[in-house]
């Protein structure tokens, strides 16, 4: 009897085993084709300006970086294209000192033109992450790795809404 179990076993294994290793064959052929992505809702926009906020939490996020993110135990902020930046005494002014040696994918060099490019998108874009810019007045390069941008007002919610959308999740052309 255990010797017809442990018969039927082995060619029941030389027969599935096989049958997976075939299946999965066919899956990695087509993963190499399609990227599926279980969400609950279809993808508004690849274009991390003109998105909605829960494609950008979803997706862009993964795709695109910004100045600023959360800390590891989202209690603050920390840097990411950003390595560090000041708050002038009168809170009118933020200088961004920007991460050197980066590059988007394709190999275009990431410097201060494009922060200021994105930034002045999303101003004419219109969009909700254009909210967390009205308070700029200006935006100044004084070179390659230094943005600074000058406030109207002091606005509490300029530097934490950077890691939104505005400007930051930086292209460097459409």
């Amino acid at each position: 009897m255990k010797r017809l179990i442990r018969s039927r076993t082995a060619l029941v294994a030389l027969v599935v085993v096989p049958l997976f290793a075939w299946l999965s064959g066919e899956v990695s052929a087509q993963a190499k084709k399609v990227l599926n992505v279980g969400l609950y809702q279809d993808i508004g926009s690849f274009d991390p300006h003109a998105g909605i906020l829960p494609d950008w939490l979803a997706i862009l996020g993964n795709l695109y970086e910004s100045l600023i993110d959360n800390n590891d135990a989202l209690t603050g902020i920390t840097g990411a294209l950003a390595t560090r930046w000041e708050t002038s005494r009168d809170g009118l002014t933020h200088t961004f000192h920007l991460r050197k040696g980066v590059r988007f994918s394709d190999g275009t060099p990431f410097n201060s033109a494009a922060v200021k490019f994105n930034l002045e998108r999303v101003r004419a874009l219109k969009k909700a992450s254009a909210t967390y810019l009205r308070s700029v007045e200006s935006v100044a390069m004084p070179d390659d790795d230094t943005v600074v941008f000058r406030l109207r007002k002091i606005d509490n919610t300029f530097v934490p809404g950077l890691r939104f959308g505005d400007g930051i999740e930086l292209q460097h052309e459409l």
